[in-house]
């Protein structure tokens, strides 16, 4: 049917109209529109018909409520914006699009002019992606009082590491070649206690090995923005073998331990993976639901990746 519909549209050249001046819609229907008229995509929008850049493709359908009204236009025609409705849709959209940041840093972001402005005083609307996503079972204890085991002054001087295991293989990307039959199982991460920064390195087995090749990519990325790893906090296990303790004391860097089966000693790295994998399985699960031909669970470590991404550069909030 969709390509029937595309077959009834007017060539380009004539501007997607017939000679009495209207418009052949593609997904509505199939009748004719004037351009004058209410828009037939978004009867609800302010704009008409000829305005809405929406006709001229072939749109999937609108998310959250969130519809695209009519835009402005460079010199040579085409849209350079889209905007929502109203400004909680706008809102949305960016949550969305933003690996669904949590509200409090939108409203940073707002307030800072890296997003609309107006958006700092909007109230959040529900999001049934962070609703599920974002699930996790009830403490059984209260937490006590919070005390900081390390300060740091500047970049580098201390960085928590821990790492995570998923259940589900990982898919690894390559563009060229035979297809790999590797997979990522496990990750490292590290988090600079002074800026919050996180960095990820995947891995396919938890080894020394591997653990070392992730500190070593961590330590290129650090010194490619000018920072000197000077201390390691950990949790026990990989990092407290030989392998690790011996490159770290080559370098001349100082490696703690947390005590046995103590993770809250590590707090800073565990939170930073309860931070992005939670926004990974909010990716996931939204992308999910409305492309399930296209999305796999496989994808899980670029969700992360760019969860990380995101994070890095949003306002900190603790």
């Amino acid at each position: 049917e969709e390509q029937l519909n595309k077959s009834k549209r007017p060539p380009a050249s004539e501007g997607g109209t017939t000679d009495d001046d209207t418009v052949v819609t593609s997904n509505v229907d199939t009748s004719t529109t004037k351009r004058d008229g209410p828009c037939t995509y978004h009867p609800t929008a302010n704009h008409k018909w000829g305005e809405c850049w929406l006709h001229q493709d072939n749109p999937t359908e609108t998310l959250n409520n969130i519809h695209f009204s009519a835009m402005p236009s460079d010199d040579f025609g085409t849209p350079d914006t889209l905007a929502a409705d109203n400004d909680q849709a706008e809102l949305m959209r960016w949550h969305h699009r933003l690996g669904h940041l949590p509200f409090p840093q939108l409203r940073a972001l707002a307030e800072r002019g890296e997003i609309p402005k107006r958006l700092a005083k909007v109230k959040p609307p529900f999001c049934a992606g962070c609703a599920f996503g974002g699930m996790t079972k009830q403490p059984s204890c209260h937490k006590g009082e919070k005390r900081k085991i390390f300060q740091a002054n500047k970049p580098g001087e201390v960085v928590s590491v821990d790492q995570l295991e998923s259940t589900e293989l990982g898919f690894v990307a390559q563009s060229k070649g035979k297809l790999t039959t590797k997979r990522y199982r496990y990750a490292t991460i590290f988090v600079d206690h002074f800026s919050r920064l996180k960095y990820i390195h995947f891995m396919e087995r938890i080894t020394g090995l591997e653990t070392l090749q992730a500190k070593r990519a961590f330590e290129r990325f650090a010194n490619e923005h000018g920072v000197t790893i000077r201390h390691y906090h950990c949790d026990n296990g990989r990092f407290s073998e030989k392998l690790f303790i011996s490159a770290c004391e080559a370098n001349g860097q100082r490696v703690t331990f947390c005590g046995v089966n103590a993770h809250f000693q590590n707090g800073i790295a565990e939170k930073a993976i309860r931070d992005t994998t939670e926004s990974a399985r909010k990716m996931l699960l939204h992308a999910k639901i409305r492309w399930p031909s296209a999305i796999d669970l496989s994808l899980w470590p670029y969700a992360m990746r760019y969860a990380v991404y995101i994070l890095n550069h949003a306002p900190v909030c603790d």
